[in-house]
């Protein structure tokens, strides 16, 4: 429920700002003390200032903003996605029909002549009502209903060549378990698309970093392009992208945007079914790839455009005589393979980082084994080369100037 106007006051707004450097246990204790009316909904935004201090700084920054509930927090873009996918397509007017809380509405109005946000959840409409106010974005237009309804009686002068669709469909159901499938997402994708493409020529779909590539690929008609968003090296969400009556190829786009830079690799899927790629055993640099690629599928494309070998077909890490500092992954110089059994003589202390690819052993269970912990500037990589033998080798990380 919104709160009413006191809820806004210096007051209260400054003993918000107060709690927020406390613990949520002290906090709530201390708001039972003070018998305040607004303990719950204070409550609710100290919870979710905790959890968008990284996601979403805008929102944090700017006084009076208001935080929906948590399951409405854990599925919005952060800022950092947001603004990435607003940059994908320009044009004159972008639907956003499962607004949400609103971000990726924020971040399109910035790019797009004008934004109709489309919600179904009153609370959460009259949230985001409230924000875009206080964030003074002034190209967005709110509308409350669901996407079904808004569509039926959805009419404007514009072109289908002028209107983006973009949607970002609910993937929980009820009971708050996942759905991975586009016939049991909220609203069901694949009913909806084709009247979509009724009324535009574009439609931006949003999916699940969980969500198989291949399947997408069998199920959606007219993608034009993939986009598999990484940030910091951990994989956020799929980007579809859907042209009316597309006939091209698809390219498929890895990002990973960290704080220094973004790494970009695109490819077309026949290019990596066709490629041929050489095996090596481990020269003086290893590498690995990052999460999008991994998640894309180009485990030979990667090598191939960064002139590498390739491990193993099984083991997706990569090695080369000279460094290639332009590697789309973590780039490893190797100090010495090893018989893991005397790992402990190469150590100062306890502490290495464990890697382990296409290997008998996790992670987990080889610091279990031998009694180490992740830390350090070493680097513990197993895997199994192209001749199926288990190979262990000591590493640091290769620094980028």
């Amino acid at each position: 429920m919104m709160p009413n106007e006191d809820f806004f006051s210096e007051d209260n707004q400054n003993l918000i700002q107060e709690l927020s450097l406390i613990s949520i246990d002290k906090a709530i204790l201390k708001l039972k003390s003070q018998k305040n009316i607004f303990a719950e909904q204070i409550i609710q935004q100290l919870t979710a200032k905790q959890k968008i201090k990284d996601k979403l700084p805008t929102w944090l920054a700017t006084k009076n903003i208001l935080f929906p509930p948590n399951l409405n927090l854990e599925q919005s873009s952060s800022e950092i996605t947001a603004d990435f996918k607003s940059k994908i397509t320009t044009n004159q007017l972008l639907i956003d029909l499962t607004g949400g809380f609103g971000i990726d509405s924020y971040y399109f109005s910035k790019t797009y002549k004008s934004v109709y946000y489309v919600e179904k959840n009153e609370n959460l409409f009259e949230i985001v009502k409230h924000n875009f106010k206080k964030l003074l974005q002034e190209n967005i237009t709110l509308i409350n209903q669901d996407c079904i309804t808004f569509l039926e009686n959805f009419k404007t002068k514009l072109l289908q060549k002028d209107i983006v669709f973009y949607i970002d469909p609910a993937r929980r159901d009820a009971s708050n378990n996942k759905m991975v499938i586009f016939s049991e997402t909220e609203p069901n994708i694949l009913q909806l698309l084709p009247k979509l493409l009724t009324y535009a020529n574009t439609v931006l779909l949003k999916a699940s970093p969980m969500h198989d590539i291949d399947l997408a690929i069998k199920e959606l008609q007219n993608i034009t392009d993939i986009f598999v968003v990484s940030v910091k090296n951990e994989c956020k969400e799929l980007l579809f992208l859907i042209q009316k009556e597309n006939q091209k190829a698809i390219k498929i786009h890895t990002i990973n945007i960290s704080k220094n830079k973004t790494e970009i690799l695109t490819f077309e899927k026949k290019q990596e079914l066709e490629s041929q790629i050489s095996y090596q055993t481990p020269l003086k640099y290893l590498y690995e790839p990052n999460a999008s690629i991994l998640k894309s599928g180009a485990f030979k494309w990667v090598g191939l455009t960064n002139n590498c070998f390739k491990i193993a077909p099984n083991t997706h890490l990569y090695t080369s005589e000279t460094a290639n500092l332009d590697f789309q992954g973590k780039i490893f110089e190797i100090v010495e393979t090893i018989n893991i059994t005397e790992i402990k003589s190469y150590l100062k202390s306890n502490q290495i980082n464990v890697i382990c690819r296409n290997y008998p052993l996790t992670p987990q269970e080889i610091k279990k084994k031998y009694k180490i912990i992740d830390g350090g500037d070493l680097y513990l990589i197993c895997f199994k080369d192209y001749k199926h033998k288990p190979l262990t080798i000591l590493a640091k990380r290769k620094e980028i100037n």
